[in-house]
């Protein structure tokens, strides 16, 4: 993998911007972090992305290199988080 992947990607996502991206957004507004972690940021995919499951909570905002995994490992389309681009930080 070359740095230049990284340009087809935003520069950095948040779990809110996944949530939103996977649709786990409940009735209310509320994000369901929870189902985020369980069904999607599993320990396998933590440890593809180098987040050691034990400072997954401590994570607000995944970097870049570790943004483009999580695109990559869960096959999602990059175009779902231009909309939320702006306001991952």
């Amino acid at each position: 993998m070359t740095h230049n992947i990284y340009l087809m990607y935003p520069r950095t996502i948040n779990k809110k911007t996944l949530c939103i991206a996977l649709q786990l957004v409940g009735k209310n507004g509320g994000l369901h972090y929870g189902k985020l972690r369980k069904h999607y940021l599993t320990n396998s995919i933590l440890e593809k992305i180098g987040v050691d499951p034990e400072s997954y909570c401590s994570i607000r905002i995944f970097n870049m290199e570790q943004t483009a995994k999580i695109i990559e490992e869960m096959d999602l389309n990059p175009a779902d988080f231009e909309e939320e681009k702006g306001n991952a930080a």
